[in-house]
């Protein structure tokens, strides 16, 4: 988080393959509070206290490297991204419902098999992820598709 001014790292960034085998290149996952440990009102106060996007960069960087991630026990097993509202790529993943989500780095991968759906926009991940999300991000819209990835099963694999 420190280290990389808040951009994701290779290891948070998965393949996305459809149960028919086709890969749909990488997205940027986020791995969600559960709501007793929820941060939005946080998230939501910092995209609101400036309309610096440094500033506001650098308040959630603050936050997150912190203690936000200390504590396994307080994330959701749930996970979710965020696509333009014009996401063809959201678009066949909620069409799907399914995917493989293969995570690797150095000698190690994980494969997750998700369902998917798309949140509505009154969810508790819609609202996470959205406010997480505008900080790192100014140009996202209202309209965006939020899609929530339900992990059915792990398997991991030594390179």
């Amino acid at each position: 988080m420190r280290q990389a001014d808040g951009r994701p790292n290779a290891a948070m960034l998965p393949s996305v393959n459809l149960p028919n085998g086709e890969n749909l290149g990488q997205i940027v996952l986020l791995i969600n509070k559960l709501q007793a440990f929820d941060h939005t009102p946080e998230f939501s106060h910092i995209y609101r206290k400036t309309l610096d996007p440094a500033l506001r960069r650098e308040a959630a960087i603050k936050l997150l490297a912190a203690s936000y991630y200390q504590i396994p026990d307080e994330f959701s097993e749930l996970l979710s991204a965020s696509f333009s509202p014009d996401s063809n790529l959201a678009r066949q993943l909620v069409d799907a419902g399914k995917c493989q989500l293969h995570f690797s780095q150095f000698n190690q991968t994980y494969l997750l098999n998700c369902t998917v759906k798309r949140l509505e926009e009154d969810d508790y991940y819609f609202q996470a992820t959205f406010w997480h999300n505008l900080l790192f991000n100014p140009l996202l819209s209202t309209q965006s598709y939020i899609l929530q990835f339900k992990i059915e099963s792990l398997s991991s694999q030594d390179d």
